[in-house]
């Protein structure tokens, strides 16, 4: 009965070293209480029982061969009383101090009986029904964020289109815009789950710089103060282009609309140039390339001409990345690249053109969730 219970120990030592009661789980809450219950309850109950069986079994084979074997009536005694329980066998061990008619045989009478009481309280500990971390890799069916984007799909109509909608996305709340975190698109789960959920993601990012090596005409040139329209064009070394600057008015940015970019165009939907009435400076407040207008725009209010705009170029690039998000809600929790930036500094617009294309399409990972 004894090497019943050592083996029952050890075997459940081993499971759980490997984690095997993992493998057996339950969800959160009413139920797992309930279970929880049961189990230390029935535990209890069998451990207290399969314990007083095994106690009353001992205490008969040791009492009858203490009183078969050949020695002191103090000794019969002594370990005769020390079965009565462990506080008996306590006292009969401090009384050995006194007279020590049987000091080994009665100690080992109040180690067992000591172990077999620690045995009675640590049963239920021994299975029980706990909360774990345990991340669990399946295929599941999302809403995919971003499409496959290529420099084909898009011309410059792509920012004219989306620039006026930018003013109310910032109106917006969280859970309207699900599968949109800033400049993130995450893909957001068709069916809503427990715990956290690794999905794709992929992150605009938009980098602006300067024009270098810009000359401006009047379009069409003229002698006379009604110019309307004035052409830009910037030489590079991989290409040259040239966009219109039209009237415009004080403190304003402009979309150039119409890029001219010959022979090696530029990928317009992920290039966009710019040109601004208003100084649009850096962290250490340089304003970057400026360009002059002769006869300069005349405008109404406390400045009368603009002589001078701002051009910038900005290129669009996709970042794609896995990003973690709440699977119950469908809110972003953490991402390992993000583009917002906290600092500037006015270089070199250096455009990317063809046959090299710039966007990418997202990644083809699969989403997990755990």
């Amino acid at each position: 009965m004894h090497l019943l219970l050592v083996i029952v120990h050890i075997a459940l030592l081993i499971l759980s070293h490997f984690r095997v009661e993992h493998t057996i789980t339950f969800q959160a809450g009413n139920t797992s209480n309930v279970i929880s219950t049961r189990i230390v309850q029935i535990s209890q109950v069998i451990g207290t029982l399969y314990a007083t069986g095994l106690v009353a079994f001992t205490q008969k084979l040791a009492l009858r061969r203490n009183m078969l074997t050949r020695q002191t009536l103090t000794r019969i005694h002594d370990k005769t009383a020390a079965w009565t329980g462990l506080g008996s066998s306590l006292l009969v061990l401090q009384n050995q101090f006194l007279i020590a008619a049987s000091v080994l045989g009665i100690f080992a009478v109040a180690l067992y009986l000591g172990c077999m009481y620690v045995l009675h309280i640590t049963t239920p500990a021994l299975i029980s029904v706990d909360t774990f971390n345990q991340s669990v890799q399946t295929v599941v069916k999302t809403t995919r964020g971003a499409p496959s984007i290529n420099y084909d799909d898009y011309d410059n109509n792509l920012w004219s289109d989306v620039g006026p909608l930018h003013p109310y996305l910032q109106r917006l709340n969280e859970s309207s815009t699900l599968g949109l975190h800033n400049a993130t698109v995450y893909d957001v789960l068709r069916t809503p789950g427990v715990g956290n959920a690794t999905v794709n993601a992929t992150t605009f990012d938009v980098s602006c710089g300067s024009l270098s090596n810009a000359t401006v005409t009047p379009d069409p040139p003229t002698n006379g103060n009604n110019v309307t329209d004035w052409f830009i064009r910037s030489v590079y070394s991989n290409c040259t282009f040239g966009f219109d600057v039209k009237l415009i008015g004080q403190q304003v940015v402009k979309f150039a609309a119409s890029v001219d970019s010959g022979r090696f165009p530029l990928y317009l939907g992920s290039n966009a140039v710019f040109y601004a009435s208003i100084n649009l400076t850096d962290s250490d407040g340089n304003i970057g390339s400026t360009i002059p207008l002769n006869p300069p725009i005349p405008t109404l209010g406390p400045i009368s001409e603009i002589d001078s705009v701002q051009i910038m170029g900005c290129t669009l690039s996709l970042i794609d990345q896995a990003v973690v998000i709440d699977a119950e809600t469908g809110l972003l929790l953490s991402l390992s690249l993000s583009a917002e930036k906290t600092q500037s500094k006015w270089r070199e617009w250096l455009p990317p053109v063809r046959p090299n294309p710039p966007l990418k399409g997202p990644g083809t990972a699969a989403d997990s969730v755990s």
